[in-house]
């Protein structure tokens, strides 16, 4: 967060650019390309730190009591009446207040946040982002009513397998490369505790990428949101038994995905197919396709959220 002149030799920086962290000696702090890197850091940080404010704000709204309609109404009289928020001359506070109850047992938690992918650079003397423009399009087309158009070879992640000794066939990089994903590095886990489920984690930018990995995998993750941006990592269970030829449609990770809220009601049996490795000796029987009835009430599971100004469980903010 700080700027050139707080940096010392020998401090740890990092390069927006390529995610890297390094040393900072005499040649970095003589490097002009230091300063727009660490400026669209703070950048990234300050856009990441305005969207979890509006979880935050949710919360805080959630305490006042919005989910009462008197109590909702009043919060937001006091917000137009004082000018703090100015509507659209097609929107009228009666509107927001059937808006705010339709989503009474909203839970600010499960409010799927994202990102436009881009990187730093420097326009006149202005520290920026800059959109890139191939990597946006399918963030872009759900907005614009196209569903989710990013294919695997736009998928960058990373690998670590924490089940312990397997014998496999094949290893789930180069399944998942085979479906056309890329994968920066693979760490096996030689020592520490064996993870019994597969864990996706991914950043507010990379929830697509994950949700397209997810229908990928012959597993049962958890997803834990964490803060950042262009993290995708995998992190292999004992649950995992290997990669889809064809992916899983979305509908079969409604109630599961977290932000595809429909519960999962009941399970057929999913025709026989072949699956691209997992582990060896093991009989290859394909998970059930889930049956989805009309939406309930009953959330998606949570994430688990870095959100900046978020205390940690059972501490309290003064």
């Amino acid at each position: 967060e700080g700027t050139l002149a707080t940096l010392l030799d020998g401090d740890l920086a990092f390069k927006h650019d390529s995610g890297a962290v390094f040393a900072v000696g005499p040649s970095e702090l003589a490097d002009p390309g230091l300063a727009p890197r660490l400026a669209s850091l703070r950048d990234d940080v300050r856009v990441e730190r305005q969207r979890d404010f509006l979880v935050l704000a949710l919360d805080r709204a959630v305490e006042k009591g919005a989910r009462n309609p008197t109590v909702l109404k009043r919060l937001l009289s006091a917000a137009t009446d004082s000018g703090a928020i100015t509507l659209d001359t097609q929107l009228t506070v009666r509107e927001l207040l059937d808006l705010g109850q339709a989503f009474a047992n909203f839970d600010p938690q499960n409010l799927q946040r994202t990102a436009l992918p881009g990187n730093g650079g420097v326009i006149g003397e202005a520290s920026v982002i800059l959109m890139d423009d191939e990597l946006a399009q399918p963030i872009l087309d759900i907005f614009r009513g196209n569903g989710n158009t990013l294919q695997p070879k736009q998928v960058t992640l990373s690998i670590v397998d924490a089940r312990g000794k397997v014998e496999e066939n094949t290893k789930a990089d180069s399944l998942l490369q085979g479906r056309g994903f890329r994968v920066n590095g693979r760490i096996q886990m030689s020592t520490g505790p064996v993870e019994q489920r597969t864990i996706v984690r991914y950043s507010a930018d990379q929830r697509n990428a994950a949700l397209l990995l997810s229908r990928y995998l012959w597993a049962d993750p958890i997803y834990q949101e964490v803060t950042g941006l262009k993290a995708l990592n995998l992190t292999l269970g004992l649950d995992y038994q290997g990669v889809y030829l064809l992916a899983k449609t979305e509908a079969d990770l409604q109630g599961k995905f977290p932000g595809l809220g429909d519960v999962v009601a009941s399970t057929v049996p999913r025709s026989p197919a072949t699956t691209l490795g997992g582990p060896s000796k093991t009989s290859v029987t394909s998970p059930p396709t889930t049956v989805i009835l009309p939406p309930s009430f009953t959330p998606a599971p949570t994430t688990t959220s870095g959100i900046y100004g978020r205390p940690p469980d059972g501490v309290t903010c003064k």
